[in-house]
């Protein structure tokens, strides 16, 4: 499946960033790691589908992160996803292609997480 991978963004990077400021914050990382089946050296972050930039240039929707064709399947792993000192906000699995993604959710567009080793880059 060939994906928009950001370019713009290092989950590694900002993950080490954010362990040291806030080390409650491992605790995501290791479910991101468990979930996607990989380590965090392998996770990247996706942009919107360039089909889709007309309609939801940002991401606010799961399905744009995805070819039209694709047809994503999503369960809630977390309403509110905290740990102490920092909230992530809300957590899905989505299931698309055979390909399992985790999407977060809070006041922005959403971030769609994905093992770089299961995708390619567009």
């Amino acid at each position: 499946m060939k994906l928009n991978i950001r370019k713009d963004y290092s989950v590694p990077d900002e993950a080490e960033t954010l362990m040291k400021e806030i080390p409650a914050t491992k605790a995501f990382y290791e479910m991101l790691q468990n979930e996607l089946g990989c380590e965090l050296k392998d996770i990247v972050t996706l942009d919107v589908f360039p089909s889709w930039v007309p309609i939801d240039e940002e991401g606010w929707d799961v399905k744009s992160f995805f070819p039209p064709h694709y047809i994503p399947s999503c369960k809630v792993l977390h309403e509110d996803y905290c740990v102490e000192g920092f909230t992530f906000g809300g957590i899905e699995r989505v299931i698309t292609g055979g390909v399992t993604f985790i999407a977060q959710y809070n006041a922005s567009p959403v971030g769609l997480f994905a093992n770089r080793n299961k995708i390619e880059s567009l």
